[in-house]
This record gives C-alpha cells, structure tokens and sequence, in this order.
C-alpha cells in the first residue's frame, strides 16, 4: 500500500507525502529488521525532505538517516551526521525554548548516547543520556511520549 501511495505521491508532484510515505516505509522495515531497505527508504524520505527547503523538516529527515545509519553499522557517518543534527537541533532551540525543538535535541542525544554504547564508551553514552533525558522532559515526553522517556531512563539505570 506504501509503494502505490509513493506512486501517487510521485505522480502528484507532492514532495512532502514522498517524505511521509517513505519516512513510515523506513521504520516498517526497521521493524521488520530490514535495516538496509529501512536505510534506503529513510534516504529517499531525506531526497524529499531537501526538495521542500523546510529546515525542520530537514532536521528530521537527517535524524532520521542518522539513526538507519547507526543501525546498519556505518558508524563514522552516523556520527558526523547526528552530531550535525544536534548541533542545528540545540541552535534552533536555544533561539525558541519551543518544547518541540527541545525534543529534536533530545532524539540527537539519544541517538549518539547508542552510537557511544555501540562503541564502547559508557561514560560518553551516560552524558548523552542524561542530555536526551532532559531535552526529552523540556518537550513534554513524560506525557506525550512516556515509552521514549521510560526507555531512556532504562538505559540510564543501566549504566
């Protein structure tokens, strides 16, 4: 059903549907542990998202292929690109202490916090954590998105 709405997407010149189908098609397949497929859908969605000059809308995107970066072991990359995300994300809520911004920043430093673990570098992980977790909180998760927040929080007590 994705693949026909992309279609349709396609043929309606509709960069921001492209952006949404193929954003939900990346995560079905992350599910399904298709990571390289996710990887490659999450990357159409960041081709449509840069078409659309929408800044926010590229900072999820990159987040986004961030993450199926780190997921499909290109770590080198993931890094500087999650790194770049949460250094726009941290810039943009500096100038809003908007709680949506402050979430972005909270996903960058979630992510990071698992490239560390991923690594070996617990320490770097536990500081990262603790940033998303509080990031995380500005947003709001602790009654939007209490699984984010309570998955952060394991992690932390893990470490």
């Amino acid at each position: 059903w994705t693949r026909r709405a992309l279609e349709t997407a396609r043929e309606l010149e509709d960069k921001r549907l492209e952006f949404e189908l193929w954003s939900q098609l990346g995560w079905l397949l992350e599910e399904s542990s298709l990571v390289g497929e996710a990887l490659e859908a999450f990357g159409r969605a960041r081709q449509a998202a840069r078409a659309l000059d929408d800044a926010r809308l590229s900072l999820v995107a990159d987040w986004t292929y961030g993450h199926g970066l780190r997921l499909a072991g290109r770590l080198a990359e993931a890094r500087a690109l999650l790194e770049d995300v949460g250094k726009r994300a941290a810039a943009t809520y500096s100038g809003s202490r908007r709680p949506s911004d402050a979430e972005w920043v909270g996903h960058a430093e979630r992510e990071l916090a698992e490239l560390e673990l991923t690594e070996g570098h617990r320490d770097r992980a536990l500081v990262h954590f603790r940033r998303a977790r509080l990031h995380l909180k500005l947003a709001g998760a602790d009654t939007l998105a209490p699984e984010v927040l309570a998955g952060v929080e394991q992690r932390i007590g893990e470490l």
